[in-house]
């Protein structure tokens, strides 16, 4: 060991003795954010019928609140099929439940893919300032609407005081629409709601239901743009730039129908001071085109989108068995390109499989689920989450993963805001328990167990020096371990950092 590097590690020594000495808090600043470290279904193992076999298969998280869906979930009296869990910091989880729709065939909805047709209450969750929306689809296609009016809806809930459902939303062709509530994207002024099977003819080519948040009337089905053919299934994926009033929808071909897939881009306006708000197309994104003009073979392309400022990302997570993400950058209003084709990372005891099963963008990282990751130690379909820099950001390229085993297919879904990720493990496909846990997106994480403490300086302290690569320590990936990364960690851990 070098003098320098002895010398940086005995300052380090000190530096935690001086900060555990005049720390008078009743805990480190690490307890709020504990809250949020692993947040999984509260009454898991109570006997009540509420074991969490797909809590997290949805989430969404905004100011301070996160909401995961547990389409499989059951209410004591089996009287709704779903439920979706509220956490807010400092409060106890608030589970919310679907309006009764009978009791069903238990058997027959205790399996997520089962061909039994259940309404899956939590299947896709949003949230916006003091509402959440919920949504509700049926699994199969009801056949006669006279023999089960109930095709899929979305529950509205206020969060102000006590959380009731204030409306529920139902398609507004009946006849056709089956599926509803697949997808939802709650804005300020408008809400998207994704249908998985919209019936045209014979064609079951997807659907977007928009609506007025004012009052919750159907403002009509969003117009397919260029590219959505009839044989694949568009708003199957939504996502909202957080800047701007833009949305970006995707719609993903059926394999083998010589559809390319597509993205579209939407601005949303407020329609003036009496009109409705509209959704106006903005772009559309298609996948690399091969010589002679042929769209290539993007297996799943659209199945996620994300959308940050001038940076849109459109993931193909079937692409070669792997996935890959196409990211694309606004270079005039309304004119796209694609500037970067992101492949699964060759990372060593890794096989990355599912890359891009979802998306977000957040200041210049692109974050990338691939729940069927497996590790070579033993531990198979784990999932990971990847944070890649993206069009010249500084930095490196994070790998997020559960720290146990146990849990399955992390990265099933994902969420970043203030500094930290959000992802869902939803657990074995054969039933067990789902957790979200969170990660600090600054590197300060060092151990990566989601919270910032002592143990994040120690290992500091450990990688101190040099560094080739992405190494333990280095927050702030400049192939170095020194009092940067030291000082990264302390703002952090003493609540002077991000979150």
């Amino acid at each position: 060991m070098n003098t320098a590097t002895r010398t940086g590690r005995a300052a380090a020594v000190i530096l935690i003795g001086i900060l555990g000495a005049f720390d008078d808090r009743p805990s480190d600043a690490g307890e709020v954010r504990q809250e949020f470290l692993v947040m999984q279904n509260p009454e898991e193992g109570s006997g009540n019928g509420a074991e969490p076999y797909r809590f997290g298969r949805s989430i969404a998280f905004d100011q301070g609140r996160l909401l995961v869906g547990d389409p499989l979930g059951l209410k004591e009296n089996g009287g709704s099929w779903g439920r979706a869990v509220l956490f807010s910091s400092g409060l106890d989880p608030v589970i919310l439940n679907g309006e009764d729709v009978g009791p069903g065939d238990r058997t027959s909805c205790m399996s997520y893919d089962s061909g039994g047709a259940c309404p899956r209450f939590g299947s896709a969750v949003d949230l916006h300032g003091l509402r959440a929306a919920v949504g509700e689809p049926w699994r199969e296609d009801p056949g006669d609407p006279g023999e089960r009016p109930d095709l899929g809806r979305v529950s509205i809930i206020g969060l102000e005081d006590t959380e009731v459902i204030q409306h529920v939303i139902e398609p507004s062709d009946r006849d056709v629409s089956w599926g509803f509530g697949s997808t939802v994207l709650l804005r300020e002024d408008v809400l998207l709601v994704g249908i998985a099977g919209f019936q045209s003819g014979i064609a079951l080519r997807g659907g977007v239901e928009v609506f007025d948040t004012t009052n919750f009337a159907s403002l009509g089905m969003l117009p397919r743009a260029r590219g959505s053919g009839p044989a694949g299934v568009f708003g199957l994926s939504m996502a909202a730039d957080a800047g701007s009033e833009r949305v970006i929808v995707g719609s993903v071909p059926d394999p083998g129908s010589g559809d390319p897939g597509a993205a579209h881009i939407y601005a949303v306006s407020t329609g003036g001071k009496t009109g409705p708000p509209r959704l106006d197309l903005l772009a559309s994104l298609f996948p690399p085109a091969v010589p002679g003009g042929a769209f290539d073979d993007f297996d799943g392309f659209g199945s996620a989108v994300a959308i940050d400022g001038i940076h849109a990302a459109v993931s193909a997570p079937g692409r070669d068995g792997d996935g890959v993400v196409i990211l694309y950058r606004e270079e005039a209003p309304g004119e796209w390109s694609m500037i970067d084709m992101i492949e699964a990372p060759a990372v060593e005891d890794m096989s990355v499989i599912e890359f891009g099963d979802c998306l977000d963008l957040e200041e210049g990282i692109l974050f990338v689920g691939a729940p069927g990751t497996s590790f070579n130690r033993g531990w198979t379909n784990t999932g990971a989450v990847f944070g890649i820099p993206i069009d010249g950001t500084e930095g490196c390229t994070r790998i997020y993963r559960a720290s146990e085993a146990r849990l399955e297919r992390l990265g099933s879904d994902i969420e970043v805001e203030d500094g930290h990720l959000h992802a869902s493990a939803t657990g074995p496909s054969n039933g067990g328990g789902g957790r979200v846990l969170s990660f600090s997106v600054t590197g300060a994480d060092v151990d990566g167990n989601g919270t910032v403490n002592v143990s994040d300086l120690l290992g500091v302290i450990n990688g101190w020096g040099a560094c080739s690569g992405s190494c333990l320590g280095d927050t702030n990936c400049d192939g170095r371990v020194d009092v940067t990364d030291l000082l990264a960690v302390i703002a952090e851990w003493h609540g002077l950092g991000p979150g």
